[in-house]
């Protein structure tokens, strides 16, 4: 499946407005942590001397749950816009602007690399994504830990059955039936960007390639059925 004629123009120019930094900042208030995000950093993010690069922080939804933990989190995201809501909602703590994919810190810096609400998959074209998971993995230490969360295209054969407004929403309409030798759909209640859906199988397969071991998929459950829910949290540890 090919990606060819996506860029991450859109993307740029949509996260980088001024009115969705004011509709993130909206939602991101009082920081919060979805139940997956709070069961993985409480289960591999263990050591609270550790230090923690939290990619896509937006304009902050994370950054009260994680100093909670007195853990000590460096903030950053691509878009000017995002940090500027951040800096005025927690003054006196850091956030930087920097690239997932090209990331200006040195080599073995990190303890932990969390990339949130789906962060990852909306780095286009295809190669952005393999390029963030192999920064991730350099500024690691031995040992450190990569979590992020990605949509699942194996979803679509429960879709099929039981979440017939998802299968045809996300593979028929919107553009989507079209994109059918894509591995990005339209998402249109994220301002009809362009998203990437892997698979367990591709995900640990690009991790592997990125030079990590120990991918865990993280879901609702546990066994094989994981492997159908519509979304993950992969884990995946440096070796």
């Amino acid at each position: 499946m090919g990606t060819e004629g996506f860029d991450g123009r859109r993307e740029v120019s949509v996260y980088g407005s001024a009115e969705t930094a004011d509709e993130y900042d909206g939602t991101s208030a009082d920081g919060w942590l979805h139940d997956r995000e709070r069961r993985v950093v409480d289960r591999y993010f263990t050591d609270i001397d550790g230090r923690l690069l939290d990619l896509g922080c937006g304009t902050g939804r994370t950054t009260g749950p994680l100093a909670e933990r007195g853990i000590d989190v460096v903030r950053v995201d691509s878009s000017e816009e995002m940090v500027a809501r951040a800096r005025e909602r927690h003054p006196g703590v850091a956030f930087m602007v920097d690239d997932a994919t090209d990331l200006a810190f040195a080599d073995c810096s990190f303890d932990y690399v969390l990339f949130s609400y789906y962060g990852i998959d909306c780095l286009v074209p295809e190669s952005a994504r393999l390029a963030a998971m192999t920064e991730a993995h350099r500024v690691l230490q031995s040992g450190g830990r990569f979590a992020f969360s990605s949509h699942n295209l194996w979803y679509v054969l429960p879709a099929l059955v039981s979440d017939r407004e998802h299968f045809w929403t996300y593979y028929v309409a919107n553009g989507n039936l079209r994109r059918a030798l894509s591995r990005y759909r339209c998402d249109p209640d994220e301002y009809d960007l362009e998203y990437y859906r892997g698979s367990p199988r591709l995900t640990r397969r690009q991790l592997r390639d990125a030079g990590f071991d120990h991918v865990t998929v993280v879901g609702k459950r546990d066994g094989p059925l994981v492997n159908f829910e519509i979304s993950h949290y992969y884990v995946a540890e440096k070796g």
